[in-house]
């Protein structure tokens, strides 16, 4: 099968991983896979040299024409038996140019978020939903979510998870130590949060419960890894509640999996989320997860580790003290538990395979 991503961006990012790691075993099972990236340089890329990527210059309102011209001649060069878009500025872009106008390929749009945007995204996609073949979601609360605003008709959105790669992320003492040796963690507890500072991560929320934390476990280290454009307005919020010396920022990582080893809790404050990849990332490598109840966080989590609502300091400055606190054993326990648990729900196999089941129920309504 001849299958074309399509996605707004290869940066740093959940969405980014997952279609490069979709396009990793796909190409590996055989398919053809190309990727379409709109904008930007490509940070994340697959592994599997046999994956092309072509980027698409949609950099400005003045590149705008040029690059969907260059979409649609690339699209005709390739003739995919399918198109799977990712993210909102794709799958428009996808279901614009679509069928039967420049290509006859089904499109499959995927929403990696359970919020895209306001009212006018919104009435985008549920304008344009007759042009795609199957709208996804990457969680069941982020589809009802979708549903809800009318993006897509009732019970109309199918729901497949994001993968984890668990050759990437596992228990590793040896990186375990050469980390937290290069942190200069001692023997401190050390937090570690991961992701773009932006809104939706909702990291003063985070700051503002570490502060709390501080005060009952003067050891414990918040380590933020990402960059985006609240830095400064995060870095000022750590300043003001004198946390200069206990929060730590790490800037953009490719070292992920090594800094999940060098922690003792992984902690996620974010107002909205599609799937929470980090958190199943995080469970991989067996660690204790302290998470906000926003988006696919709960399912990915079930029973294990702590959960509390979004925007609550006090409520997650208590789940990390609990989760600081627990016995050695009981926290491997849990890890082991986490790890068990995603990897049995959401392994690359398992999904890929799904997705396959998918491509194969659009073609066959054709």
């Amino acid at each position: 099968m001849r299958i074309a991503f399509v996605i707004s961006g290869l940066g740093v990012g959940g969405a980014e991983a997952v279609v490069c790691t979709l396009a990793d075993s796909l190409a590996s099972k055989g398919h053809t896979v190309k990727i379409f990236y709109m904008r930007g340089e490509a940070l994340v890329t697959p592994s599997n040299p046999n994956v092309e990527l072509v980027g698409l210059g949609f950099n400005s309102l003045l590149s705008m024409f040029p690059s969907v011209l260059r979409y649609v001649f690339e699209i005709y060069k390739f003739r995919p038996d399918l198109i799977h878009s990712h993210m909102f500025h794709a799958n428009i872009l996808a279901r614009v140019c679509g069928a039967p106008l420049f290509s006859s390929a089904p499109i499959i749009c995927t929403a990696h978020s359970n919020n895209e945007g306001g009212k006018l995204r919104m009435l985008s996609y549920r304008i344009t939903h007759f042009r795609c073949a199957a709208f996804t979601s990457v969680s069941a609360q982020a589809a009802k979510e979708y549903e809800y605003k009318k993006a897509a008709p009732q019970n109309s959105i199918l729901v497949v998870s994001n993968p984890i790669d668990a050759s990437k992320f596992f228990l590793d003492e040896n990186s375990r130590k050469k980390m937290r040796k290069v942190l200069d963690a001692g023997t401190s507890k050390v937090l570690l949060a991961v992701g773009r500072l932006v809104e939706a991560k909702d990291y003063l929320t985070m700051i503002k419960a570490f502060k709390g934390v501080i005060s009952a476990q003067p050891e414990a280290r918040l380590y933020i890894a990402g960059d985006g454009p609240l830095m400064a307005e995060t870095k000022n919020y750590v300043t003001e509640l004198d946390l200069n010396n206990y929060v730590f920022f790490l800037g953009k990582r490719r070292d992920i999996p090594a800094l999940m080893n060098a922690a003792d809790v992984f902690v996620l404050s974010s107002a909205w989320e599609g799937f929470g990849l980090v958190v199943a990332e995080a469970m991989a490598t067996e660690k204790v997860v302290v998470a906000t109840d926003c988006g696919g966080v709960k399912e990915v989590m079930g029973s294990v580790g702590y959960l509390v609502p979004k925007k609550d300091p006090s409520s997650l400055s208590d789940a990390l003290l609990t989760a600081l606190s627990l016995p050695p054993e009981s926290a491997k326990k849990m890890g082991e538990k986490a790890r068990e648990s995603v990897v049995d729900k959401y392994s690359v196999e398992r999904i890929v395979s799904c997705w396959l089941k998918v491509y194969s129920d659009v073609s066959a309504r054709l």
